[in-house]
């Protein structure tokens, strides 16, 4: 068993895959009460629990015992990041987005890219609730999500397990962790594009998809930055581009894409995959 801590007021498991799952569950308790209280709608962005990820991701990766080179940053670290975050996600974003408009066209429809800030929490255009959205929605969660599921669940289970099986559970965690969406939409005045079921399966396979090929990203980089440029670029895009008239295509789009971005990845620096298929 893990023992908490030390001394009567330590709270963190010692062992590092103990710690990272304590700050995974004390981050999705946080997620679920700032839902379930509406605090996301005021604020106008979720932030309890980008708050919450980042300060339990960073305890649990100092409970490691070590310092982990993937928080480092240098000059060609940045040139990795920022083509593959950057870049490549960019990349990604632009051919599944076309590929959404193309598709309604296809079919006879009326569609085109929307360029406009509205807060996925309150639907809000309104200047405020999108600069809100921003910071805490797309720049602070990026950074707390990757620290905690690449970075502290991430970096102690493959310790103990190896990357790929590391990966998949990280990755599963991370879908079931966006379960708050769908959650939010039951208990607020929106309705969901499709049935419930449907909708809330949907917010967690992709994500999982999605949390599986940043894992991959960032142990084919060796920085956990390329995640969180990563992150913070999907984020925005969905901050700010839309596609109208509701194209079906885009989410296995945007999936097929990130595989694609995953395998490039893993196949440019086999090297950071030894003994594991790379």
């Amino acid at each position: 068993m893990a023992r908490f801590g030390r001394g009567r007021w330590a709270v963190v498991p010692r062992r590092p895959v103990a710690a990272a799952l304590v700050a995974v569950a004390v981050a999705a308790t946080g997620r679920t009460l700032e839902v379930l209280t509406g605090l996301h709608e005021v604020v106008g962005a979720p932030v309890a629990s980008p708050v919450l990820a980042l300060l339990a991701g960073a305890l649990a990766s100092r409970r490691a015992g070590k310092e982990r080179s993937e928080y480092s940053f240098d000059g060609s670290t940045a040139v990795r990041v920022l083509a593959v975050g950057g870049l490549g996600v960019l990349a990604v974003q632009v051919v599944a987005h076309g590929l959404a408009v193309g598709a309604v066209f296809a079919a006879g429809g009326d569609a085109g890219l929307v360029i406009q800030g509205e807060s996925p929490s309150t639907k809000s255009t309104a200047t405020a609730q999108v600069v809100a959205y921003l910071a805490f929605g797309v720049l602070l969660t990026a950074v707390g999500e990757e620290v905690l599921f690449r970075g502290a669940l991430l970096g102690s289970l493959t310790e103990r397990v190896g990357f790929w099986r590391a990966n998949a559970v990280q990755a599963g965690l991370f879908g079931a962790w966006h379960l708050a969406w769908p959650l939010a939409v039951a208990l607020g005045p929106f309705e969901p594009p499709v049935a419930m079921p449907v909708y809330a399966l949907g917010f967690v396979l992709v994500p999982a998809v999605v949390g599986g090929v940043l894992g991959v990203l960032v142990r084919a980089t060796g920085t956990l930055w390329t995640g969180v440029v990563a992150h913070a670029v999907h984020n925005g895009v969905a901050l700010f581009v839309h596609v109208d008239g509701g194209a079906s295509v885009l989410s296995p789009a945007l999936v097929l894409g990130y595989v694609t971005l995953g395998w490039w990845a893993w196949s440019r620096w086999p090297g950071q995959f030894p003994g594991e298929g790379g």
